[in-house]
């Protein structure tokens, strides 16, 4: 059956995206149509997302389906000679399909075999049963409309989220009918992964001109880890894994599929920017749109992108152009634009907060676990003489240089690509790569999200991969001048990387899994094939966003670690819910929060419940974990 699905989705890309993306890309002439293909992909799923959110906030979702079917037809017809002329002229090249499927392949060991109902339950690893689960729930709630609703906050319109992502693999299910299970893990990880791939190994071709640096842009940027295990030599007690610094971006980039999009469209902004030789208005316009409109995609990698794109065209005004000046602002309005739609001003926002990462990095157990540099800068700062404010500087600073050894290591060379590079529009884009690898760092280091701390982490992401590329073109230039060394110098990065990719792929291994009982699997089940309503959760089955994914039901309550995330009121929602579920209210404050908060169903443990003699339930499920009540009042 999933090769079914899958011919079904990849037929839908190439009718109805490909075609969509095509449209826009023959705007900005810009040949090769081997990479067109890729290229058109990418931004017909951009264009396909954006029509889709657009007919949402308006309410006429019937509108943009028909829409969909029509402009496809019409684009079909109207570029059929241009299409397939494109299509038979792709020049296939076997070390990119050999380098491009080796990475699909490992990289989605950390997706694919996630997330399916067996005998045994769902199982999930790492990032899935919290990130994942919530993301399956935001999609079934997205089908229902846009600003969606909380699914593991009923009554709450979402917005202070990125979740165009979401949208964009809603959108896709409805029109491929594909289970969301199977199209969120088996399908669109390695579909994301192999765009991804593709467009690096593309941008590293295009950068240096050889397929040697293109198989090491796609090395470094998608099958490499970090020297987290340099830690461990420093700092004895600190915990062996790839996060040892907080920065583990290649198991990020498979689970965190906004991510991975953001990185999509970061590689074809570059690549565009790159072979793009004069700029009018329209190319201006669409450049714009992709970058402005991607704060809604991934607000981390767009803030970096146009902060970058500012700078970048503060060097150009120097030479009195002024085309990225115009692609900043225009971009800023844009985002600006999107970011109203999506966030809400009273959301969570950025605070100054210099170096929390690198503080938290020494004194966390499960990260250098090594109290004695906390202690330290409380000390030095207690004694508040010059000497000491010296020596706590000292003290950042070798902090500062653990954190970008371990996280980035031999990738800071990549800095040197910058003056290696005589091509006045490589050059450009040696120095956007560079900046965008400052500003990430810079943002990272100086500002945490007021909500939820840690998620600024995700600020980092642009760099490792903007060094990646820029490492790729170093070693490139070094292989033209010796190609011996340039090879076993390319060898010993590479392989000192990969240790984080094995370490990773083991957490993710069978001894891993982490299931979700087959009775839970069951009782989720079952709420699906029921009529639309509200669930309340007992405590025990409210730890993650699983009932309300798999049920395709909006929940009272789930997710503390999401929905404080998100800057929501838990504590509030978490106190009723327990008073409700010990009987702790009489017999009208129980009917009230059942009432005033519109719950349909209820899910709670299989054992005799004092609330079943409080108000009127009807017991309609019920196994050996399990019971699930339909609530007649609200009925």
């Amino acid at each position: 059956m999933f090769f079914l699905y899958l011919l079904a989705f990849l037929f839908f890309i190439f009718v109805v995206i490909y075609p969509l993306g095509r449209y826009f890309l023959s705007h900005l002439r810009i040949g090769t149509p081997s990479y067109n293909v890729i290229l058109s992909i990418v931004l017909g799923l951009l264009v396909f997302t954006l029509e889709g959110f657009i007919f949402g906030l308006l309410k006429i979702w019937n509108i943009f389906f028909v829409l969909v079917i029509v402009q496809s037809l019409v684009l079909l017809i109207r570029h059929k000679k241009e299409i397939k002329k494109e299509i038979f002229t792709i020049k296939f090249d076997s070390v990119a399909i050999f380098c491009v499927f080796l990475s699909v392949f490992v990289n989605s060991l950390i997706t694919f075999p996630f997330g399916q109902v067996s005998e045994m339950g769902v199982r999930f690893a790492g990032a899935h049963t919290i990130d994942n689960n919530w993301h399956l729930a935001l999609i079934n709630s997205i089908q229902r409309g846009i600003p969606p609703e909380i699914p593991i906050y009923s009554g709450e319109f979402l917005k202070s989220y990125h979740y165009l992502v979401d949208l964009q693999i809603a959108l896709l299910q409805i029109f491929t009918k594909i289970p969301t299970g199977t199209l969120f893990y088996q399908i669109m990880g390695p579909f994301y992964i192999f765009l991804y791939s593709a467009l690096a190994y593309m941008l590293g071709k295009r950068l240096t001109g050889k397929t040697f640096g293109a198989v090491l842009s796609l090395a470094l940027t998608a099958l490499s880890s970090n020297w987290y295990h340099i830690a461990n030599y420093i700092y004895p007690s600190s915990r062996s894994w790839p996060s040892v610094a907080w920065v583990d971006y290649f198991s990020s980039k498979s689970v965190n599929y906004p991510l991975l999009f953001s990185m999509i469209i970061m590689f074809s902004i570059t690549y565009l920017l790159l072979v793009i030789k004069r700029y009018d208005g329209k190319k201006i316009l669409i450049l714009s749109v992709i970058v402005g409109s991607l704060i809604s995609f991934k607000s981390h990698t767009a803030i970096v992108l146009i902060i970058s794109l500012g700078i970048l065209a503060s060097f150009e005004l120097l030479q009195r152009k002024f085309n990225f000046l115009k692609i900043f602002l225009v971009s800023g309005l844009i985002g600006f634009i999107f970011l109203l739609n999506t966030f809400s001003l009273k959301s969570q926002g950025l605070i100054f907060h210099p170096f929390w990462f690198i503080e938290t990095m020494y004194k966390a157990p499960d990260r250098l676990n090594f109290d004695v540099w906390e202690l330290k800068r409380q000390y030095l700062i207690s004694l508040g003489t010059l000497k000491s404010n010296l020596a706590v500087i000292k003290l950042y600073l070798e902090g500062v240089g653990i954190f970008l050894l371990v996280n980035l290591g031999i990738l800071l060379v990549g800095f040197l690509a910058v003056f290696m590079s005589k091509d006045k529009v490589k050059k450009t884009i040696m120095l956007f790569l560079s900046i965008i690898s400052i500003v990430s760092f810079l943002l990272t280091m100086l500002f945490i999200y007021s909500g939820k701390a840690i998620e600024t982490i995700q600020f980092f992401y642009p760099a490792v991969v903007s060094l990646s590329l820029l490492t790729s073109f170093f070693l490139s230039r070094l292989y033209r001048q010796d190609k011996f060394w340039g090879v076993v110098f390319s060898l010993i990065i590479c392989v000192s990387l990969l240790p984080g990719v094995f370490s990773t792929l083991r957490d993710y291994s069978q001894d891993s899994y982490i299931y979700i009982s087959k009775s839970v699997t069951e009782a989720a089940s079952f709420l699906s094939r029921q009529e639309d309503g509200i669930v309340m959760l007992a405590p025990a089955f409210s730890g993650n966003s699983f009932i309300s994914a798999y049920s395709k039901k909006r929940v009272f309550l789930a997710d503390e670690i999401i929905t404080t995330g998100i800057s929501l009121d838990y504590a509030k929602r978490a106190k009723e819910v327990q008073q409700f579920f010990d009987c702790g209210l009489d017999v009208d404050g129980m009917k009230n929060i059942l009432t005033d908060n519109k719950i349909n169903y209820i899910v709670a443990g299989p054992e005799k419940t004092c609330f079943e003699k409080q108000v009127s339930l009807e017991k309609i499920f019920s196994n050996s974990e399990t019971s699930v009540y339909l609530v007649s009042e609200n009925k």
